[in-house]
């Protein structure tokens, strides 16, 4: 526990201030059951790991997201933020060992997050606010997918990546109006980008380790080639995983 506390002091983190969601999150820590103890931790490393791989490739990255974890006390978009980082790891990891072009996208010029060769990819999440009691899950996601729609990066050549962990964890075991299958036809009818990626987090219930899953792929219909390889060759294989021996992450 120590280490956190000292890693996120080291970046500039006031600790005390139990207004930042990343400071609240570390400190109440210790009320937490066992389990949830130590899941919070490990979400907390990751984050701090992917930070350091950032800052080893490109210190002006790391830079610009430190200075957006530090600035940010938004409940919801912080988990934005932390999909986004974990992500941008992933990326550059995949580009050194495949050896593919990574560039970090600038928003001045309506790029998307990052662009690997000539494919774009898009990072957000959709999430349920702490004080709403909706678990309705299949307006949430369109609603973000809708909102993405609208930016000039939406096109064929262009993935949408998509953390819906909590809207998912907010819904399990509820009856829902809309079933997976549905929601995905209305996405692939009305997706600008080439393919579309959901992800849930999962944790083990006996290592509480991690995984992120890719719960639905959805290409449209004239996906780029190129980005549609990449997608099978390098990123994101469907993974089943047994719901049985594990639970969707609380830490979103």
């Amino acid at each position: 526990m120590e280490y956190i506390k000292s890693y996120y002091i080291s970046i500039g983190l006031n600790l005390e201030d139990l207004e930042h969601p990343i400071s609240r999150m570390i400190n109440e820590i210790p009320t937490k059951t066992k389990i949830l103890q130590e899941s919070s931790k490990l979400y907390l490393k990751v984050l701090g790991l992917a930070l350091m791989d950032i800052r080893e490739y490109d210190k002006k990255i790391y830079k610009k997201y430190i200075s957006r974890i530090k600035t940010c006390y938004d409940n919801e978009s912080i988990y934005g933020h932390i999909f986004e980082i974990v992500q941008c790891s992933h990326f550059i990891d995949v580009s050194k060992k495949e050896k593919l072009y990574f560039k970090f996208g600038d928003a001045n010029k309506n790029e998307p997050d990052f662009i690997l060769n000539n494919s774009g990819f898009e990072i957000t999440s959709s999430r349920f606010s702490n004080k709403s009691d909706n678990y309705e899950p299949g307006e949430k996601l369109l609603t973000v997918c809708r909102k993405k729609n609208k930016k000039r990066y939406a096109n064929n050549e262009t993935a949408l990546l998509i953390d819906i962990t909590n809207i998912s964890e907010r819904a399990f075991g509820k009856s829902v109006s809309m079933s997976l299958e549905q929601l995905c036809q209305i996405v692939k009818d009305e997706t600008k980008f080439g393919v579309v990626l959901c992800f849930t987090e999962w944790v083990d219930k006996e290592t509480l380790d991690t995984s992120l899953i890719t719960s639905a792929t959805i290409f449209s219909d004239n996906c780029n080639t190129e980005l549609k390889i990449m997608i099978e060759t390098f990123f994101f294989k469907e993974n089943n995983i047994a719901e049985k021996e594990n639970y969707l992450s609380k830490n979103k």
